[in-house]
């Protein structure tokens, strides 16, 4: 994979994250804008194939956001935490399948995604990543593999940073899936789709991100003058249906949620010196056609996180949950069967 083509990827993500409500005004005026459907700040429901009989939590956090939690199965818990733009609803495959293992599965929807709202904290990275911790204590988990995609694994390894007895082994956390992420900031060479950072100081990056609130319409735009983002995102061999799945979900999170947290967290954030910390077992997982979090950064993360296994996967692309469902299921079955055995699995109920 060229750096040429990364780096024109990753431009196409941030144009198209960018422009996607100001298209989306200008074309259709009259069609009517994802917001809040309730005095708590939550988005609309989605549209989401949840597996049958699953399980559905309403969460409050001590901001006082009231956070989504999507759950199916029962037994060793395996706590899923999605990325930018996206919802627990991408999980719905993993929701499906895992618990026939015989494992508790639990996707959270990150505040301001999904059915999650935005409570008094707003989309301070510290606070995003303090939910999954909350989540966790609401609902009794214990003996977890916490597994992050994205933004959401960069989330876990915040919340691991400022909480170490997580980090150690010490607390809920017994093992980590790192999917399809950084540990650097774009200043240092991280997310390419944010690589335009490099051009602006910090206050205008303050500046971008208190602008973006001001934005109306989704993320993308469901079926419409998405292509470019969905190849981008994908690798070449993606199933349309997962695609699919991407711009549904994404036409749900307004674009000023997905620019905030991207101008206030993955643009600026450095977690390397957390790293060599984490005495968890870990696995980092990445596809060979990642154009957002390419391989090489998977490398690095492996090789910083003492003992990680480092999983390549031919031709995905950044979705691994939607591309290589098989695979990745493959991955945090092992870790949930060979960690941990001796702690009380599963933890209560919520």
């Amino acid at each position: 994979m060229s750096g040429r083509r990364t780096l024109a990827g990753a431009g196409a993500v941030a144009a198209g994250l960018a422009g996607a409500a100001l298209v989306r005004a200008v074309v259709f005026p009259g069609r009517r804008e994802p917001g809040p459907s309730g005095a708590d700040g939550s988005q609309p429901a989605e549209p989401a194939a949840w597996p049958p009989g699953a399980r559905h939590h309403r969460i409050v956090v001590s901001d006082g956001a009231v956070l989504h939690v999507a759950e199916a199965g029962a037994g060793r818990p395996v706590l899923l935490v999605h990325g930018m733009a996206l919802s627990a609803a991408v999980w719905s495959g993993q929701l499906l399948r895992l618990p026939r293992l015989g494992l508790r599965v639990l996707a959270v929807d990150l505040r301001g995604h999904g059915r999650s709202g935005i409570g008094s904290g707003g989309l301070a990275f510290d606070r995003v990543a303090a939910d999954i911790g909350e989540v966790a204590e609401r609902l009794g988990l214990r003996d977890v593999v916490l597994v992050g995609h994205s933004i959401g694994a960069m989330a876990v390894l915040r919340l691991l940073a400022v909480d170490p007895p997580l980090a150690s082994g010490e607390s809920w956390v017994a093992a980590l899936v790192l999917v399809a992420t950084s540990a650097r900031p774009a200043g240092g060479r991280g997310i390419p789709g944010l690589r335009l950072a490099l051009l602006a100081s910090r206050p205008a990056l303050e500046m971008a991100a208190n602008l973006s609130r001001l934005l109306v319409g989704p993320t993308l735009i469901d079926h419409e003058a998405v292509d470019p983002i969905a190849a981008v995102t994908f690798g070449e061999h993606a199933e349309p249906a997962a695609v699919g799945v991407v711009r549904r979900v994404s036409a749900a999170v307004p674009a000023r949620t997905t620019l905030e947290l991207a101008l206030r967290a993955a643009a600026r954030l450095d977690q390397r010196s957390c790293l060599a910390g984490i005495a968890v077992p870990t696995a980092v997982v990445v596809g060979t056609d990642d154009l957002v979090t390419p391989p090489s950064h998977a490398r690095e993360l492996a090789s910083a996180i003492p003992g990680a296994e480092l999983v390549e996967l031919d031709g995905c692309g950044h979705e691994v949950m939607l591309e290589s469902p098989e695979r990745l299921e493959a991955v945090i079955s092992a870790l949930a069967c060979g960690t941990g055995r001796g702690r009380a699995a599963g933890g209560g109920g919520g």
